[in-house]
C-alpha cells in the first residue's frame, strides 16, 4: 500500500513538472515559427540538413529537414531528389507556408509533433559537395537493405507483408490490401510492438542458452538496440522498447519488476522528453492503451473465461478482448468506424500471423543459405500468399457490420472511467481471483 501511494505521488508530480513542460514547450515552438518565418523572408537561399525521409520515388520526394538557424524542422515536397540521404546538407529556394494555412487540424497536429514550423512545395534543391552524414544513415542503409532482399526474394504481395510485420513498414502494400487489413482490423500487425520486442528477445535467450544469463541479457540489450534504430524509432517503438529495457535490467540486478509501473514511468519520461508525443501521436496513445488493457484487463478475463475448453484458446480471446476494449474509444475518436467481427478476424489470425512472424525473422535469413534457401523462400511464399487470402476474405465478410460513431474525448473520458471503475469492482468483489498487485498500480 505504501508503495502504490509513493508511486501515485511520484507520478502526479512528474505530471505536473510534464504540464509545466508542455507549456514552455508550447510557447517555444509558437515562437520558433514565427522566427523561422521572418528569417526566411531574408533570404531567397536556406541551408538545411535531411532529417527524416518520409518517402522518395519517381513521382516526388517528401522529407523533413532541419534548418541550419532555427532548431526545428521544415516539410519539403520536392521533385524527385535521387540516393537522398540522411544529414545531406542541401541549399533549397522556395516559399516557406505555415502549417496553420490549408492544412486540416490533425495534419497540423501530426506536424507539432514532427517539431515542424512550415512547409516548402517544390522549391529547387541544390545539393552541396560538402556533406554531414547522419549516424542513423547506417541503420537506414541498413533497413533499405533488408527492404531491398525481400523485395528481391518475394513477390510484390507477400514481400510487402514481410516487410510490415518484420520492419513496420507497409508502404509496399497495395492500397487495395492495405484497405482489407483496415477493415479486417488487422492494421496492428504492420506496426512493432512489445510483442516483437518480446519475441526476438526470446529468440535470443533461446539461441544463446549455454551463455550466463547476465550476458544473454546484454547481447539481447545490444540486438534490441539495433532492432529499434533499425525500424526506424517512433514513439510506440521506443515505448515497447524502453519497457523491455526496464525489464531486462530489473533481470539483471534479480530485482522485482511491474509492467504497469514500468509503463507509467516510460510514458511519463517521454511526455517530459516531448510533450506533443502523447497528446498527437496516435499510434502511440494506441501503443500504450493495448498494452495497459493487457495489463490489467487480460488477467481478469482470463479467470472469466475458464468455461473455455482450452488454455491457449482462453488466453488468445482474453489478450483480444483486453487490447480491443482500451482501443476502442482512441479508434472511435480518430477514425468513426468500427467493425466488430473484426475482433472474431484478430482472434482466428492474430496468434497465426504472430508465430509466423517470428519464423520469418529465421527465414529470411535462412534464404541466403545456398543449399535449402530456394525451399525455405519457397514455403515462406506459399505461406504468406494463403494468408492473405484469408486477410482478403475475412475483409469481405468483416465489411458486411460496419458501425460509425461520432466520439469526442468527453465520451473518451466517461468509457475508460467506467471501465477503471469496472476493474475496481472486480478486485473488490472477487479479491481471490488475481492478484491485486499485478491489477492496479
Amino acid at each position: 500500500m505504501r508503495r502504490a501511494l509513493v508511486t501515485m505521488l511520484l507520478s502526479g508530480v512528474l505530471v505536473i513538472l510534464g504540464l509545466v513542460r508542455l507549456y514552455f514547450f508550447d510557447a517555444g515552438y509558437i515562437n520558433d515559427t514565427r522566427e523561422a518565418g521572418v528569417l526566411w523572408k531574408r533570404s531567397s537561399e536556406h541551408v538545411v540538413f535531411v532529417d527524416e525521409i518520409s518517402s522518395s520515388s519517381p513521382a516526388g520526394t517528401k522529407f523533413f529537414a532541419r534548418l541550419e538557424s532555427v532548431q526545428r524542422r521544415i516539410l519539403v515536397k520536392a521533385a524527385y531528389v535521387q540516393d537522398l540521404l540522411l544529414g545531406e546538407k542541401l541549399v533549397i529556394q522556395g516559399k516557406l507556408k505555415s502549417i496553420a494555412v490549408g492544412s486540416s487540424e490533425s495534419f497540423a497536429n501530426y506536424l507539432k509533433l514532427k517539431n515542424v514550423v512550415g512547409i516548402v512545395e517544390y522549391p529547387q534543391v541544390f545539393r552541396c559537395i560538402e556533406q554531414r552524414h547522419s549516424f542513423a544513415q547506417y541503420f537506414l542503409s541498413f533497413r533499405n537493405l533488408l527492404t531491398g532482399r525481400i523485395q528481391k526474394t518475394f513477390s510484390q504481395d507477400v514481400a510487402g507483408f514481410l516487410n510490415g510485420i518484420l520492419l513496420g513498414d507497409d508502404d509496399f502494400l497495395s492500397k487495395q490490401t492495405q484497405e482489407q487489413f483496415r477493415v479486417a482490423g488487422l492494421t496492428h500487425v504492420m506496426a512493432i510492438s512489445g510483442s516483437n520486442m518480446t519475441m526476438i528477445a526470446e529468440m535470443v535467450f533461446l539461441l544463446l542458452a549455454f551463455l550466463p544469463l547476465k550476458k544473454k541479457i546484454v547481447v539481447t540489450t545490444i540486438i534490441l538496440t539495433t532492432f529499434t534504430l533499425v525500424v526506424g524509432a517512433s514513439a510506440a517503438v521506443v515505448r515497447a522498447y524502453l519497457m523491455a529495457i526496464i525489464a531486462l535490467t530489473a533481470l539483471h540486478f534479480g530485482l522485482p519488476y511491474l509492467a504497469l509501473r514500468g509503463l507509467l514511468f516510460v510514458v511519463i519520461a517521454m511526455f517530459l522528453l516531448s510533450p506533443y508525443i502523447p497528446l498527437y501521436d496516435i499510434g502511440f496513445q494506441l501503443s500504450v492503451m493495448a498494452t495497459l488493457g493487457l495489463l490489467i484487463v487480460n488477467p481478469l478475463l482470463s479467470r472469466a473465461l475458464q468455461f473455455l475448453p482450452y488454455l491457449w484458446l482462453r488466453e488468445i480471446v482474453a489478450i483480444t478482448l483486453s487490447a480491443s476494449i482500451f482501443t476502442l474509444p482512441i479508434s472511435l475518436h480518430y477514425f468513426g468506424t468500427w467493425f466488430p467481427l473484426s475482433l472474431v478476424v484478430n482472434i482466428l489470425l492474430v496468434p497465426v500471423i504472430s508465430a509466423l512472424s517470428l519464423i520469418s525473422y529465421l527465414g529470411v535469413a535462412l534464404t541466403l543459405v545456398p543449399l535449402f534457401g530456394e525451399t525455405v523462400r519457397f514455403t515462406l511464399e506459399i505461406v504468406f500468399r494463403l494468408l492473405l487470402w484469408f486477410v482478403e476474405f475475412a475483409a469481405s465478410i468483416s465489411s458486411h457490420v460496419q458501425l460509425e460513431v461520432s466520439f469526442s474525448w468527453l465520451y473518451v473520458f466517461i468509457y475508460y472511467l467506467v471501465v477503471w471503475l469496472s476493474v475496481r469492482f472486480f478486485v473488490w468483489k472477487y479479491p481471490g481471483k488475481t492478484s491485486r498487485a499485478n491489477i492496479l498500480p
